[in-house]
């Protein structure tokens, strides 16, 4: 990831939704961050689904993780980019394992 982003890199796997939401509030304080890729969320949206009340809980959760990400930019004054890719295609190497963790890049 190093070569694509033109600096060091830090990766954290995240399998819950917490954990995510840790490393973003994390993140967000570190003045060095440039670059925040989030990708994938296929399990924790999955995860989240399996709950009593499913849509309930993806819509809290989606909305806690755009307003950290909000939060993010507005720390960092707008210099940080951000992309999320909210689920991985299923025709790359490797689905089975990648779709069950969120990698949160910086």
């Amino acid at each position: 990831m190093e070569p694509i982003l033109g600096q060091p890199t830090r990766f954290v796997l995240c399998s819950r939704f917490t954990s995510l939401s840790e490393e973003l509030s994390k993140v967000g304080s570190c003045p060095h961050t440039k670059i925040i890729i989030i990708s994938c969320l296929s399990n924790i949206v999955e995860n989240l689904a399996a709950s009593a009340d499913a849509k309930v809980g993806i819509e809290r959760a989606m909305l806690l993780i755009g307003n950290q990400l909000h939060e993010v930019s507005r720390l960092q004054r707008g210099a940080v980019r951000i992309f999320v890719g909210p689920c991985l295609p299923k025709n790359v190497p490797n689905y089975n394992i990648h779709s069950k963790l969120a990698i949160v890049s910086s």
